[in-house]
């Protein structure tokens, strides 16, 4: 019952029209950390015995498991791999390949890829015949081991920037406009782009249209709810390109910004982002430079200056035709950042100093004293 309304795709265009925004159009609440969730094993033994509620066989991503940050590379014309970043060296480990032939519709390209929150499963943007889907894939729950990808939806656009929320909502941006779908994990998967079943939103109108400077086109988004503008956290995405950060608000209204970035070179793209959080519960973004630069993490955003300072946290290599993604909000993986604070602080200096002694010593100090002798002297005095 449950899935022949849900491939229903009068019952889809309904829900989209509808707009169901800061929770789930259905299924159960988002987790606070993915992975965690006592729910999430339940799901897990469901997918395997029985299939999710909308009949998709690609199994949970083991958010339990993996923390490092992952990017989906190109690997030539194998297909896409994913790989995990190693955050003190740079380099990069493989989890596993996703075939260009895996589905019966071969794909060209994968990108603005992501971890639903609600459903522990990967999504992102399949190219195919020139057409944009939207996929969800992984290992394939009947056959450990194997790889699984399934169309969900034929886009109105295909794009390389995009994510899934909290809420379970998957945003994607294209010549500046923003696209949203709602209720991803209840729609059915299919292994062909042109199945009977295939929710068809070729015809979806953008939720948002904006405009901007920019150097460089942002190349990924990444969620984000705090409190930039005073009063209560909104929900925000988040893209740089070059030294320009997109700064969009999609809760109480819509609105954007477009940030100047200091610390960075103007002809870079950043076609991997992250969020984390600390253990204080505060989110934190990361974008890796396509070039091998460094992953940098956003601090100081300041919507009323315009400005946002990005600090390098860690090495990267090069890297194209890649996107990044993460379990959501779960712990930093990354080292201190190490941001300039806005007043002088007592931190201890990496390093020893030679600070002042308490009295008179028998050795000249290797630094100042308490009080100064009146006159220079060839030795030590016995008395200060």
């Amino acid at each position: 019952m449950l899935r022949s309304l849900v491939g229903s795709e009068m019952c889809i265009r309904d829900r989209y029209q509808r707009r169901v925004r800061g929770a789930p159009t259905i299924g159960m609440p988002a987790p606070t950390i993915p992975g965690s969730h006592p729910r999430i094993g339940m799901f897990v033994l469901l997918t395997l015995a029985l299939g999710t509620a909308s009949g998709t066989q690609v199994a949970p991503f083991p958010c339990d498991q993996i923390a490092s940050p992952i990017q989906v590379v190109q690997a030539g014309s194998d297909g896409y791999a994913a790989k995990t970043l190693n955050v003190l060296t740079g380099g990069y480990a493989d989890l596993w390949t996703l075939p260009f032939t895996l589905p019966t519709s071969p794909f060209s390209k994968l990108n603005a890829v992501g971890i639903n929150p609600i459903d522990s499963t990967a999504y992102g943007m399949a190219k195919s015949n020139e057409t944009g889907y939207l996929v969800r894939f992984g290992e394939d729950a009947a056959s450990p081991g194997a790889m699984r990808m399934e169309y969900i939806l034929q886009a109105p656009v295909f794009s390389f920037a995009g994510a899934p929320d909290r809420h379970g909502n998957f945003h994607i941006i294209s010549s500046n406009r923003l696209f949203t779908f709602t209720g991803i994990d209840q729609l059915t998967g299919h292994l062909s782009a042109g199945a009977p079943g295939l929710a068809n939103m070729s015809t979806l109108e953008p939720e948002y249209t904006y405009s901007v400077v920019g150097n460089r086109p942002v190349a990924d988004i990444v969620p984000l709810q705090a409190n930039l503008e005073g009063g209560s956290a909104q929900d925000y995405l988040i893209g740089l390109g070059g030294t320009k950060l997109l700064v969009i608000r999609y809760s109480s209204g819509y609105q954007h910004w477009e940030l100047e970035a200091t610390g960075l070179d103007p002809g870079l793209w950043y076609g991997a982002a992250w969020n984390y959080r600390d253990q204080a519960g505060e989110e934190h973004l990361y974008f890796a430079a396509n070039v091998g630069a460094g992953v940098f993490e956003a601090t100081g955003i300041d919507l009323v200056q315009g400005t946002v300072n990005m600090v390098r946290v860690g090495p990267s290599i090069q890297t194209n035709n890649n996107d990044g993604m993460n379990c959501l909000l779960a712990n930093i993986p990354f080292p201190p950042s190490h941001a300039p604070t806005a007043e002088p602080t007592m931190a201890p200096t990496p390093d020893p100093t030679a600070g002042p002694t308490t009295g008179p010593t028998s050795e000249p100090t290797a630094g100042p004293t308490v009080d100064p002798t009146t006159n220079p002297t060839p030795a030590p005095t016995a008395e200060p």
